[in-house]
């Protein structure tokens, strides 16, 4: 049986030797809310657990855990709403990973990727096939043999990934890391048919 979400996230704080105050503006809300949600007199949405998740770089789905909900199920997910389903749109999300793609090329988005990626996959919880593809663009994005433009396009779907407000905001819960998984394919796509090519 986990721990209640109040002593998990006070052992993790205490671990950090973090105050509640500094964790509550880390993680957007107010000193008594946090204080509630310790105190188990808070019932979490899914938003706030994601946001506390983000600002302690813990996995979202540990804090579900905690808060004794269960995981979603495929048949539990709702339809989805129109301003997701237009955040989806293909065009759109070529468009922010051609620019990214050019963007990944610095030596700041590099040091980006190097210091962030690890956080925010154990942070979204990744697992399975979309933290497998992520994976696997970090692996080509760090190839120095790898050709330049696959590289390039690797680094856009990871920067991508790292922005938490993207065409669909990361704590919009369950559809959060939608686009994110849409950007890594048409990633990869682009890379198989670059390295297909060479």
């Amino acid at each position: 049986m986990p721990k209640s979400l109040g002593a998990y996230l006070r052992d993790r704080l205490d671990a950090r030797h973090m105050s509640l105050r500094a964790a509550a503006r880390a993680c957007g809300v107010s000193h008594s809310t946090l204080s509630r949600l310790l105190a188990g007199r808070l019932r979490p949405s899914a938003g706030l657990l994601l946001a506390i998740a983000d600002a302690l770089q813990e996995p979202a789905a540990a804090m579900f855990a905690h808060a004794g909900l269960p995981p979603l199920q495929a048949g539990e997910l709702p339809a989805l709403d129109p301003g997701v389903a237009a955040a989806l749109d293909r065009a759109s999300l070529r468009q922010d990973l051609t620019r990214l793609a050019a963007d990944a090329q610095s030596p700041e988005a590099a040091a980006a990727i190097e210091r962030e990626f690890e956080g925010k996959l154990r942070v979204a919880g990744a697992a399975g096939p979309a933290a497998d593809r992520l994976l696997a663009l970090r692996r080509v994005y760090t190839d120095a043999g790898a050709p330049r433009p696959a590289r390039a396009m690797a680094g856009g779907a990871l920067l991508y990934f790292l922005r938490g407000a993207d065409r669909i905001d990361d704590a919009r819960f369950p559809y959060g890391y939608l686009d994110d998984v849409a950007v890594a394919d048409m990633a990869w796509s682009e890379i198989e048919s670059l390295i297909q090519t060479t």
